[in-house]
């Protein structure tokens, strides 16, 4: 059994783990303890319009590279389990035989059990049942997260929570009327007042809204490692301070599964683990709530 803070994070794509959790990967740290980001594909299919590499072997490479630079400021360990990127929805690649997408569930999950078994995470962190945008890749990592969580079951020290990345509605909306505020060309421009929101997830699913400022610009810093994804889109390059703090201070968790008693006003994703939680503690103050840019 671990005797320090360790946290598996299950990522469809090389810079999701930077775009939605690392605040909470360079927490854990910090903390003295473990943090292991599982990419399940090789994010082939994930080239930003400013991107010249056009061979998928060349930007296989690009990615793995960038997701070690990210993991160097970020303090995370990374690990690949080798799929292929299923591309967009719809897309005739998702039905390519090496795709995530068509991958056998209980094969994909052996592949993470493997990893599970040998880091022993105390907590599991994967995508929301909707994959943030209806992405199949993302989408199929909340699939087998949540199965994966299930059949460790079988082991003498099983991971005790399962969580949700995500991002609350509201800060979407706040997102949006920063950029439109800002002169901003972006699609977060019609969430800004928008009713209906078609990525991330309600305010009243988030159950922790964890305060990540004091890692912000560090996060930042590995979001620009994925230099193919990110290059030079406006939202970094050129976005005002109020946008760098509200996307970069607070991340969005849902507590989904628990094999320990739920505490509704936890501060952490290892409250209640029993000779980890302290550890972890003093780097987060009260339980933060759901920042609304209002």
């Amino acid at each position: 059994m671990n005797d320090r803070p360790v946290l598996m994070l299950i990522n469809p794509h090389p810079d999701d783990e930077s775009l939605g959790a690392g605040g909470l990967l360079s927490a854990v740290k910090d903390a003295g303890g473990t943090a292991v980001v599982v990419t399940c594909t090789n994010g082939e299919h994930g080239f930003h319009e400013h991107s010249t590499i056009e061979d998928p072997q060349e930007l296989i490479d690009v990615r793995i590279t960038e997701q070690n630079a990210a993991a160097d400021v970020l303090g995370f360990v990374p690990e690949w389990l080798g799929y292929r990127d299923s591309g967009m929805a719809e897309a005739e690649s998702n039905d390519h035989p090496e795709s995530f997408h068509s991958a056998d569930l209980d094969e994909a999950t052996e592949r993470l059990m493997a990893l599970i078994e040998k880091y022993e995470p105390q907590v599991i962190v994967t995508q929301a049942p909707n994959g943030m945008y209806g992405h199949p890749d993302h989408i199929k990592a909340h699939h087998l997260g949540v199965n994966a969580f299930r059949v460790a079951e079988r082991m003498e020290n099983p991971p005790q929570k399962l969580y949700y990345v995500t991002t609350a509605h509201s800060k979407i909306r706040a997102i949006g009327r920063v950029m439109k505020q800002a002169g901003m060309d972006s699609p977060f421009n019609d969430m800004a007042e928008a009713d209906e929101i078609p990525v991330g997830m309600p305010d009243s699913e988030v159950t922790l809204a964890l305060e990540v400022g004091r890692w912000g610009d560090r996060k930042n810093l590995a979001i620009r490692q994925h230099d193919s994804q990110v290059g030079h889109r406006e939202m970094w390059q050129d976005a005002p301070e109020e946008l760098y703090t509200t996307f970069m201070s607070q991340e969005h968790y849902i507590l989904t599964e628990s094999r320990v008693e739920i505490d509704p006003y936890e501060r952490h994703p290892f409250a209640g683990i029993a000779g980890v939680e302290d550890q972890i503690a003093p780097l987060f103050g009260e339980p933060g709530r759901v920042q609304t840019g209002a």
